[in-house]
């Protein structure tokens, strides 16, 4: 699945799968064993991932969605409601408080590669719990 992935990303790109491996900082052997169904470690995922604008998610065809889904308050649109008035954003049925929506927005404004950095620290946080 991954090497699916990544192939069409270089395809859509007009790249070839090593020339990307290599400006994203791996080596030709590393790309070729992707191809043998290899999966690459977490940092190289989230750099692939930053590099095309995609999550690491849609890498590992954990979903169908290229491009990682941005958090915003106020939009209907999305499961996330609240107006910049209020104490709290609602995200489905679970009512966050400012800190959170404060920690929320900080994480929005990271550059993609930056917010996994953080996702992946918290998740091994929660572990560590």
């Amino acid at each position: 699945m991954f090497w699916d992935r990544f192939e069409k990303l270089c395809r859509d790109a007009g790249k070839k799968p090593s020339p990307v491996g290599k400006e994203i900082g791996v080596s030709a052997t590393a790309v070729y064993k992707w191809k043998e169904g290899t999966i690459p470690n977490g940092e190289i995922l989230m750099k692939i991932a930053d590099y095309f604008n995609c999550s690491t998610d849609y890498l590992l065809g954990r979903t169908e969605t290229p491009n990682a889904q941005s958090v915003t308050t106020g939009d209907s649109n999305n499961n996330i409601s609240g107006d910049n008035n209020s104490n709290h954003v609602n995200v489905g049925n679970t009512q966050l408080s400012d800190d959170t929506k404060t920690l929320v927005e900080m994480i929005q404004d990271l550059p993609l590669l930056e917010r996994s950095k953080v996702v992946v620290m918290i998740d091994e946080m929660r572990k560590g719990a």
